[in-house]
């Protein structure tokens, strides 16, 4: 692969990655405040940091991997934490 076309891959992966951060953000912005919510939150600021700094010196694919993971359990717990409960949707009839 010629250095342009893996610069422009580099790019592309940090952005999807600095998307993905932002929309977790972004739906943690609309949560009522929680212990969660704020944990999710210093994760998530950590990982962009993390991300940020791919733009200066480009990680071993094991570390890509691991933000990579990371970035999505955030989102996957965002999610959750939106989610209304059955139960508790349940116990409050």
């Amino acid at each position: 692969m010629n250095q342009g076309r893996d610069i422009s891959s580099r790019r592309r992966t940090v952005g999807l990655v600095l998307d993905a951060i932002d929309i977790v953000l972004r739906r943690l912005e609309r949560l009522h405040p929680s212990p969660d919510v704020d944990a999710i939150r210093v994760t998530a600021l950590h990982q962009l940091r993390e991300a940020q700094a791919w733009e200066r010196a480009w990680p071993p694919l094991e570390e890509q991997e691991r933000v990579m993971k990371r970035v999505l359990d955030l989102q996957a717990s965002t999610v959750k934490l939106a989610t209304p409960s059955p139960i508790g949707a349940f116990r409050s009839r």
